[in-house]
């Protein structure tokens, strides 16, 4: 298992609000909200980043997601090898979320979203 500290990329994707140009930008409907990691226990943060005030409209080829605000955001020197973590999202609920899934790029995660 890697140790070692990486740019953690956490993924979403919302209805976008107003008018919405396939592949054209939009705002994230939690811009500018704050994305923090911990460790899987829920209590020891290990990093945190704000959400970008811009995403990407998905496009039609993302089936019922098609139209909806795509956004990444990158924390920086999260520390690996723990496996699991817990993601939260504008002090909403806590995710968890596999390591595997964090180390993967925003496109790859992008990718996910068409299945």
């Amino acid at each position: 298992m890697d140790r070692s500290p990486f740019t953690a990329t956490v993924t979403g994707a919302a209805p976008v609000t107003g008018q919405a140009v396939e592949g054209g930008a939009c705002t994230p409907n939690l811009a500018g909200e704050t994305v923090v990691i911990y460790d899987a226990s829920g209590k020891r943060k290990l990093g945190s980043a704000v959400q970008p005030s811009r995403g990407e409209v998905l496009p039609s080829d993302f089936g019922d997601m098609a139209g909806w605000c795509f956004h990444a955001t990158r924390v920086a020197q999260v520390p690996g090898g723990e496996g699991m973590y817990k993601v939260q999202v504008g002090g909403g609920n806590l995710v968890t979320v596999e390591e595997e899934q964090l180390r993967a790029s925003a496109d790859e995660q992008r990718q996910v979203m068409k299945r």
